[in-house]
């Protein structure tokens, strides 16, 4: 789940930042509203793209040792598609895609401001030759 969640991520938010950007600007160009945008969008995306899954994961986490509903993940699946169909695996999304905006929106600011804090700190080491 993390791996494909983490690629679906971080690509969603470089394509929107670079989107966000005229032809000769950069990075370092982007407002922090830019940045929040493509952090939210990124966020949601991640959500909608592995929800099925981590919902799944959770059912067999919390699921009873002594007599279990379900035997695995394709037994779950089935189950809960059968029951609810498409919609059964994104019940509960509405919540999640609520937190997602601005927990994502301030991982990237605070991504973004410590990264131009680390360049301009280099950029400073480099020119007096502390490394």
């Amino acid at each position: 789940r993390d791996s494909i969640s983490m690629g679906i991520y971080f690509s969603m938010y470089e394509w929107v930042t670079k989107s966000l950007l005229a032809p000769h600007q950069t990075k370092a160009d982007l407002t922090m509203a830019g940045v929040a945008f493509a952090g939210g969008l990124a966020g949601i995306t991640l959500w909608f793209a592995t929800f099925p899954i981590d919902m799944i994961k959770t059912k067999i986490q919390t699921d009873n040792l002594q007599s279990p509903a379900y035997k695995g993940m394709m037994e779950c699946f089935q189950k809960v598609y059968q029951a609810n169909g498409f919609k059964g695996l994104y019940k509960g999304i509405a919540p999640c895609l609520l937190r997602a905006v601005p927990a994502n929106s301030v991982t990237f600011i605070a991504f973004e401001a410590a990264s131009k804090a680390l360049v301009s700190k280099g950029d400073l080491m480099k020119k007096y030759r502390l490394f």
